[in-house]
């Protein structure tokens, strides 16, 4: 794949990548289950908010932090991926910004994409834990399974890992092309004249 193939590809990564985070930050990342003796109260929770069925008598204040740094690394995404798609058919002086901010966007994309699943992860692990210890005749019963914007979530980084990657050989390729040997080194050694000896006739 050629330079302007690579920059193509990596933007069209991008732009999926971004989509795909996008829509897993609005979609549910986990619903949990509480059932007790007077009903069940469900709990769905995304990047932005969370959704409690019956809403409890006190609001309870949810600090969006996923969603704010997915919505700033589908940015960063999506500008990366017009500045690679405009110096497609450009010379390399105009490559390496949105390569930089490409690699950029991609890292931070796969960065919260694995902290968000190491969360859920371990949330996973404390309600499996708890259901185990409180045994199926405890008082409260307790439930989680993974929303579809978990799944949104995972596909977002494995195509940012591949634009990532794609980018990041794709750089590398260029600075082997375009090195340039040191001056000594262009310089073709010439072996000295032989010299007689002074008692040699």
């Amino acid at each position: 794949m050629g330079g302007s193939g690579s920059r193509l590809f990596s933007a069209a990564l991008l732009v999926v990548a971004a989509g795909l985070a996008v829509g897993g930050s609005f979609g549910a990342l986990t619903v949990s289950t509480l059932t007790t003796s007077s009903g069940t109260i469900t709990t769905s929770s995304s990047g932005w908010w969370n959704t409690i069925d019956p809403p409890p008598a006190v609001n309870i204040e949810y600090v969006p932090l996923h969603g704010i740094t997915l919505a700033i690394g589908a940015a960063m995404a999506l500008t990366a991926a017009v500045m690679l798609a405009k110096s497609a058919p450009s010379g390399p002086d105009q490559r390496q910004p949105g390569r930089t901010l490409g690699v950029a966007a991609g890292a931070l994309l796969v960065g919260v994409t694995v902290s968000i699943w190491l969360d859920l992860v371990a949330e996973w692990t404390s309600t499996a834990a708890r259901m185990e210890l409180d045994g199926p005749i405890a008082e409260y019963q307790y439930g989680i399974a993974l929303g579809f914007g978990a799944w949104l979530l995972l596909a977002a980084g494995a195509v940012a890992l591949v634009a990532l990657i794609v980018l990041m050989v794709a750089g590398r390729r260029r600075r082997v092309q375009h090195f340039e040997p040191l001056p000594f080194a262009q310089q073709q050694w010439t072996p000295p004249p032989p010299q007689r000896h002074p008692f040699e006739r």
